[in-house]
């Protein structure tokens, strides 16, 4: 590592003064923090800044110490591990931190414990033992799981809950890998009573469910986590973190392929931090989660209003129509709920006879392709296929069309 003022010949870095892009400046959206309107990484450190010489050059597998630092203290203050020996690299966004995981974890032939349908710890050995019973001498010691906006029901595991699992995951000796791109989307339950909806409750960084990285006290949990749903998902920029050993062996993997986490990306998010610091996170993901449930409810009202025929068959507790669902699931996970934004919408169409009402393995049905929702295989539940159920996004489409795509698709189905 080159220290600052060290004569540096043995590698063969290109000199800054020749970088095509010299201050990167970047103009953010109005916040729900006011003070803040731009960042900008300067060419030269100011004040404690990150610096483009710096950033843009090569740099280290785990991904620059400042940065580290500033998510450590901003991000991770309340979320570390219950023992000393852990650190996080940065990474290119889940999608690579999970490969990496399977490269350096995984060997041919290995098996994974999959979260499809939300995780009952009790179930845990069953499945283990009948991975086991299908390939003997199979290796299988690796859980995976969204323990936070679950896909596709989009619940939250509740804290008995996860205690739980790491308690059973100590007992059969398996790491867990913890995917959390959602836990900052947390949205207040819905509700019918749009006067009601002033009441609202919005969480930002606090009063969150708590991680299982949190809750690990033996080293066994992995935490991935990407920026890409609360700030852009093209800069590709996430952490991983847990304990050291294993993170070592992750970071030598990754400089051996991708090098390491993008610099300009890494020097964004570092001024991003350094001017929110933990409050200004926090007024920043309550903006963010304003914004969806706006969205979502939205989304609900009008498929309460245009999908009766369906809702009638099989309503049940409207409050679960959000990304965060309930905390605790029952002990044998039910299909999902009617409407649920993140989660599945029940629908005769997989079991009619009429060939317009069949859905494609992988997509929804698309009305002249003026509505789409997805279906098929992407929102299959309990390991149905072809499944029942659609899911539809609030997340994307502009806010005042909503209504009028439910509708629409609704006019090509119904």
């Amino acid at each position: 590592m080159i220290r600052p003022g060290m004569r540096a010949l043995a590698g063969g870095l290109p000199h800054p003064d020749l970088f095509a892009t010299q201050d990167v400046s970047a103009t953010l959206r109005p916040l729900a923090l006011p003070a803040v309107h731009s960042v900008t990484v300067p060419t030269t450190a100011v004040d404690g800044s990150a610096s483009s010489s710096r950033f843009l050059q090569y740099g280290p597998g785990t991904g620059w110490p400042e940065t580290i630092k500033l998510v450590k203290e901003v991000m991770i203050a309340d979320k570390g591990p219950q023992y000393e020996d852990w650190d996080l690299m940065m990474t290119h966004g889940n999608s690579s931190a999970f490969e990496i995981c399977t490269r350096v974890l995984f060997s041919r032939g290995d098996g994974l414990l999959l979260d499809k349908e939300g995780l009952v710890p009790s179930d845990i050995p069953r499945a283990l033992a009948e991975f086991k019973a299908k390939y003997p001498g199979g290796r299988c010691n690796v859980l995976y799981t969204v323990p936070t906006g679950q896909n596709p029901t989009g619940t939250v595991m509740g804290v008995d809950r996860r205690v739980e699992l790491l308690n059973v995951c100590k007992q059969l000796d398996l790491l867990v890998i913890e995917d959390d791109p959602y836990s900052y989307l947390h949205v207040p339950d819905y509700n019918p009573d749009p006067a009601a909806r002033e009441s609202y409750v919005y969480r930002g960084t606090k009063g969150l469910a708590p991680s299982l990285l949190s809750l690990d006290t033996d080293g066994r949990v992995i935490m991935m986590f990407t920026f890409s749903k609360i700030m852009a998902p093209g800069f590709r920029l996430g952490f991983m973190a847990g304990y050291k050993p294993i993170l070592t062996a992750l970071i030598q993997l990754s400089e051996g392929s991708v090098q390491s986490a993008s610099g300009f990306p890494q020097g964004h998010r570092h001024e991003i931090l350094r001017n929110f610091k933990a409050e200004g996170l926090h007024e920043f993901a309550i903006d963010i989660q304003k914004a969806y449930t706006s969205r979502r409810d939205r989304l609900v009202d009008a498929a309460f209003k245009y999908l009766t025929p369906i809702s009638r068959r099989r309503r049940t507790d409207r409050r679960l129509c959000n990304p965060g669902g309930r905390h605790d699931q029952p002990p044998h996970p039910t299909p999902p709920r009617p409407f649920r934004a993140t989660s599945s919408t029940p629908s005769s169409l997989a079991t009619s006879s009429s060939p317009r009402r069949v859905l494609p393995r992988r997509l929804g049905f698309a009305n002249q392709i003026d509505a789409l929702m997805a279906g098929g295989e992407t929102a299959a539940h309990l390991g149905r296929d072809p499944s029942p159920y659609l899911r539809g996004s609030f997340s994307f489409v502009a806010e005042d069309v909503l209504e009028e795509s439910v509708k629409i698709f609704w006019g090509g189905v119904g």
